[in-house]
């Protein structure tokens, strides 16, 4: 099985979604942690799971069922990319985020905000369905 290490901005945003959403319903903060560590989780049998990414050597997994990306690389293992020695998380991001960064935006330009805005507003909406579901007794 490959082993499973998280960059710092990885944890980062890992840690930012999940207190994001804690603050607003924690029953649903659990429910998308656990998602997402069980998507990373499953790279660890399959690390080429997600499609080729955007940004050069990276792979990209959607999480499903949640509007969240996780992308990595697969560190080959000696001599072979066969093996796979290790999958490097890097980032794990809403789909609504500009994803790889680019310098400037014609939104920023315009003074029209950042794309982490668009995405905590989604986010929020995010948070409003799963409350829906949760009061209409789905998971």
């Amino acid at each position: 099985m490959t082993q499973i290490r998280w960059a710092t901005p990885a944890n980062d945003d890992f840690l930012g979604i999940v207190e994001w959403i804690k603050a607003q319903n924690p029953e649903a903060a659990a429910r998308v942690g656990q998602r997402i560590l069980d998507a990373v989780e499953d790279l660890a049998i399959h690390p080429y799971l997600g499609k080729p990414g955007r940004s050069p050597n990276t792979r990209e997994l959607v999480v499903t069922r949640f509007p969240y990306l996780i992308a990595y690389s697969v560190e080959a293992g000696k001599g072979t990319t066969h093996h796979p020695e290790q999958v490097v998380v890097s980032r794990v991001l809403h789909g609504t985020m500009l994803w790889p960064p680019q310098e400037r935006t014609t939104r920023d330009r315009w003074g029209l905000g950042t794309d982490a805005d668009g995405a905590m507003a989604c986010l929020s909406n995010c948070v409003q369905d799963e409350k829906r579901r949760m009061h209409l007794g789905r998971s």
